[in-house]
């Protein structure tokens, strides 16, 4: 097929400018998520610890001995002090200290940030 020249006498045959608007683009397709991984807590095995040994009331009544002789010899003492002055660990002074406070066999006196128990 014959192509066609274009007129060059005027503005008369010219075409007139035409302007397009931007094609729209389609929209890109999201990709599919996977859903979020559920945690697997329940499922893992995690390591315990060995239950510590239970301590008896018959324990705690022969440290809180160990406890009212100790503040009967050297007056009050610190919390510190006083597991250091017990021939028990720490735990049985500290559940000691509790069984004489409640049955009101000892009294607390508090200096600054420092605390003394003596005995009533």
């Amino acid at each position: 097929m014959a192509k066609k020249k274009a007129a060059t006498n005027g503005a008369a045959s010219a075409p007139a400018p035409t302007t397009k608007a931007p094609a729209k683009k389609a929209p890109k397709k999201a990709a599919a998520k996977k859903p979020a991984a559920k945690p697997v807590a329940a499922k893992e095995k995690v390591a315990k610890a060995p239950a510590a040994p239970a301590i008896s009331t018959e324990q705690i009544g022969d440290a809180a001995g160990h406890v009212w002789g100790a503040l009967a010899d050297q007056g009050p003492l610190t919390l510190a002090a006083l597991k250091q002055a017990c021939p028990v660990s720490a735990e049985l002074v500290l559940a000691a200290v509790g069984w004489l406070a409640r049955e009101d066999k000892l009294a607390f006196e508090t200096f600054g940030r420092t605390m003394k128990v003596s005995v009533r």
